[in-house]
């Protein structure tokens, strides 16, 4: 398994100028191989804040494709094979091949998703990133979302 690691942050500018309010950071990995990735609120954007959620994520022997930024240098420590693409010189991993392409697209459909919503407040947040989550997989497919309510919701008494 090949999976795409990376952070951004998502933010509301006052006005859309000045400092930066409401500052969210959010960890997302990208299968390339199944397609499917998550995304998740962070409180810190720290090694072993990241490092916890990879853990609980990503399966042991998986591939991992990072940037440059230090906090993933120990991946290798937990038995995953860390790649990494160093942005500043190039945006492929000229010893591998390897890209951050795919996490790099979520984010930009994340934050476009989260933009035509005015923002989130944080007490919404997990929700909309669940139906992010969910859209990115499914898409807009009627069939995908009445088979998910039936699977939660049993007519059987």
């Amino acid at each position: 398994i090949i999976v795409e690691i990376d952070e951004c942050y998502l933010v509301k500018r006052k006005y859309h100028r000045g400092r930066l309010v409401n500052e969210i950071w959010i960890l997302g990995a990208y299968d390339i191989d199944n397609k499917i990735g998550f995304v998740v609120p962070v409180e810190r954007r720290d090694s072993t804040t990241l490092l916890s959620f990879i853990l609980r994520f990503v399966r042991p022997g998986s591939i991992i494709v990072t940037d440059c930024w230090a906090g993933y240098d120990t991946l290798g420590l937990y038995g995953y094979h860390h790649f990494r693409v160093n942005h500043s010189t190039n945006f492929v991993a000229p010893d591998s091949g390897y890209t951050t392409n795919h996490i790099e697209s979520c984010w930009q459909k994340l934050k476009q998703y989260h933009k035509n919503r005015y923002g989130t407040h944080r007490s919404k947040l997990y929700g909309h990133l669940g139906v992010y989550m969910w859209r990115q997989r499914f898409k807009k497919s009627f069939k995908h979302f009445l088979m998910h309510i039936k699977e939660i919701y049993s007519l059987n008494n």
